[in-house]
């Protein structure tokens, strides 16, 4: 469990750039931000990155159908379960859309009964269910701006009503300098409980200001403020 990510791959002779096929412990591809903060342009963490799967563990298949469109499918155990914890899979399958060099467009659609069963046979049978995509573009060699729309369903049976999640996100990047760079993100979230538990709707605004004194050496100052409609503490005693 203490392995972030650990798997092997094998390239098939497939088309023209070949399907790449692996299997053990991956970093998840839902979301806009990536797993190190150092790859992000902020240090804080936003909202759908700390709701959605940071890993799965499965097979994965990869597969570039021209230079601009790239499929990949994923057969795993479930979200955050490096071992099976029930007796079903999960499947996602993504698309990587390259329209211009300067565009990068990814749409994911991942489902699978994430109840665990307590090995009993007749254990929770609802769906987890997520849609999320999302675009980069870089407008100017200065200028990089995101988006991240993303919609989560879960229930704990079949028939039961099931809890959503929407969330919004939106990303601005400026390099002032070569060393310097400014960045806003502003997220919203509505969000049922599957977040945080009680029915709300949040909002995250952070501005973070950086300089890279040298290779390796990145120091970064950050401002965050976040709100939502309802008391935090209203359902304590």
């Amino acid at each position: 469990r203490n392995i972030w990510q650990v798997y092997g791959t094998y390239l098939f002779p497939v088309g023209d750039n070949g399907l790449q096929t692996g299997f053990g412990k991956f970093a998840s591809s839902l979301g806009y931000e990536t797993n190190y903060a150092k790859d992000n342009s902020h240090f804080s963490r936003a909202y759908l990155f700390n709701f959605l799967p940071f890993y799965h563990s499965g097979l994965r298949a990869t597969l570039p159908v021209s230079d601009e469109i790239t499929l990949m499918y994923m057969l795993t155990n479930g979200i955050q379960q490096t071992e099976d914890f029930n007796d079903f899979k999960s499947n996602h399958v993504a698309a990587i859309v390259k329209p211009t060099s300067a565009v990068t467009w990814t749409v994911n659609y991942y489902a699978g009964q994430e109840q665990p069963d307590g090995g009993e046979p007749e254990g929770p049978d609802g769906y987890f269910k997520v849609f999320d995509t999302y675009v980069a573009w870089t407008a100017t060699p200065a200028l990089s701006l995101g988006l991240d729309v993303n919609s989560v369903t879960n229930e704990v049976n079949k028939d039961d009503d099931a809890l959503a999640l929407q969330g919004t996100g939106v990303y601005a990047r400026y390099q002032v300098s070569s060393p310097a760079a400014l960045s806003l993100r502003y997220e919203r979230i509505d969000d049922e409980g599957l977040f945080g538990g009680i029915d709300q709707m949040l909002h995250g605004l952070t501005a973070t200001a950086e300089y890279k004194l040298a290779d390796g050496f990145l120091v970064r100052g950050e401002f965050r403020r976040d709100w939502w409609h309802v008391d935090f503490l209203s359902g304590l005693d």
